[in-house]
Parts: C-alpha cells; structure tokens; sequence
C-alpha cells in the first residue's frame, strides 16, 4: 500500500520478533477475532490470521491491525492501492462473500463482517478512518456496531458516535439516516427509495443511480465509503461521507472493528 490509512504489516513468516518469537507461530494463532488474539498475544504483529468468531460455522482469514489499544479486524479498505483500484461496482454474491486482497484494498464480506459483530456476550465497536485530498486525516467512532443476517439484508446497527469526521451514516434527518437499513447492490434492492427524487431526477436503486457499490443505502444516505474513486465519479456517486453541508474529497478509507465483553467498551 502507498503511505495512507493502511495496515503496517509486520515481518514475513519465518522472520524473528524482538522477543525471539518466529512468525510462523504467530502465523498459527488463531482466536476469535483480532482482539481476542491480541489479548493471548500482546505483541503480535499486524498481518493476515485465522479466525473463528463465536457461532461460525467455518474459520476464515482476515487482516488483524494490531494497536497498542487492542486488535482491530479491518472489514474494509480502500488505500488507493497499487496501480488499478480495486472495483467495488459488485453483485450481491460478492458483497456476501468478500472480495479483494486482504493485505491491501479489500471488502471482507458480508457473512463474516455479521459473525463477527454478532458473537453472543461480546460487543463491537467501529473505527472508520479517511484521508481527504488534502491529507488530513478525519475518524468516526460508533460504539455499538452489529451487521444482522442475510435473512434480514444484513441491517446496520451503530451506537453512540464520537470523532471529528461527523456522523454521516446518520446525515442531517430521518431520511438521510441509514441506521436499520438493510444491504443493497446493483441486483439486490433493500433502499428506502419508492421512488428518490434528487433534483430533476427520479430514481429507485441507490446503487444503481450512486455508484453501482454495495452499501447501507437509506434514501440514499450521506455515507458511501464503496462508492467510486474521486477521479472517477461526481459528488453523488463517489466517495461520500458527508456529515454536514461540506462534503470532502475522499481518498482513503479503512473499517475496523474491535471487541469487547459486553459493557465495557
């Protein structure tokens, strides 16, 4: 990844840490989520593991970025990485089941982003970080994330925000906010459009009329972290976490999610 939002990996299996560990251990460890394999392992470094969140059914590899403050599990980012960018304009299948390249742009997947925010006695907390044109870095907290199941559209829970990005997924009114909403994509329709009306212009899919990503679209919201690179979109379908009247320029983004027993994040 270009210097930006993006996970400093630790060194390659095989390499020593400080304390004499060999990567190829850490490599192996495993746990629930990231959080949870940094409280058996303090000093692991950030990279690629397998995890099992309590109630999967199968185990699976996600990108652990491990802080001083815990383990995070990125389910997205998007760091401009290296030459093309990663196309986020993806069917309902793909969003479900992932996409990418877990060391660099990636969407993690539906299924498992659900399994992991919604393990029995544990809590999820969400940390989304961008980066405008500008270089200035902005962050939104929300302390109580969960992704439902696909039987429901895999519907948005948030929590109290906090951060100096502003809440978007929440916007300026009830119909900006996207809290509740189910997932949509270009072949799957779950929006609070019957129609939209933008201007002149009407319309029925936020994915389709946005960006054609996937994402928690209300009518259409103020958030779309999947939508289209600047350089390739207008105002409304690239990019967009638009809080207040001033919308930036985006050029990164990463989402991370960490855990804790319920009560005490």
């Amino acid at each position: 990844m270009r210097a930006g939002l993006g996970v400093a990996l630790g060194p390659l299996p095989g390499q020593e840490d400080e304390g004499g560990e060999a990567k190829t251990d850490l490599a192996r460890a495993t746990g629930r989520d990231c959080s949870h394999i940094w409280l058996q392992r303090p000093r692991a470094p950030s990279g690629v593991y397998t995890v099992r969140p309590e109630g999967a059914s199968t185990p699976f590899e996600v990108l652990c970025d491990m802080r001083p403050d815990g383990g995070w599990t990125v389910i997205q980012s998007r760091d401009q990485g290296q030459g093309t960018p990663l196309d986020f304009e993806r069917c309902w299948q793909e969003y479900k089941q992932g996409f990418g390249d877990l060391r660099g742009d990636h969407w993690l997947g539906l299924d498992h982003i659900s399994s992991l925010t919604s393990q029995p006695g544990l809590r999820s907390e969400l940390r989304v970080d961008l980066l405008d044109a500008d270089n200035h870095t902005l962050q939104a907290h929300y302390d109580d994330f969960r992704v439902g199941r696909e039987e429901q559209f895999y519907p948005l829970t948030l929590g109290r925000y906090s951060g100096n990005a502003g809440d978007a997924f929440r916007g300026l009114g009830h119909t900006d906010n996207q809290e509740g909403c189910g997932f949509s994509t270009l072949d799957r329709d779950h929006d609070r459009c019957s129609p939209c009306v933008d201007g002149a212009q009407t319309f029925t899919s936020c994915s389709h009329d946005r960006s054609g990503a996937g994402w928690w679209y209300s009518t259409c919201g103020r958030a779309d972290l999947n939508g289209l690179w600047p350089e390739q979109a207008g105002a409304a379908s690239g990019m967009r976490w638009a809080a207040g009247d001033h919308q930036p320029a985006l050029r990164a983004s990463v989402l991370r999610v960490h855990t804790t027993a319920s009560g005490k994040v």
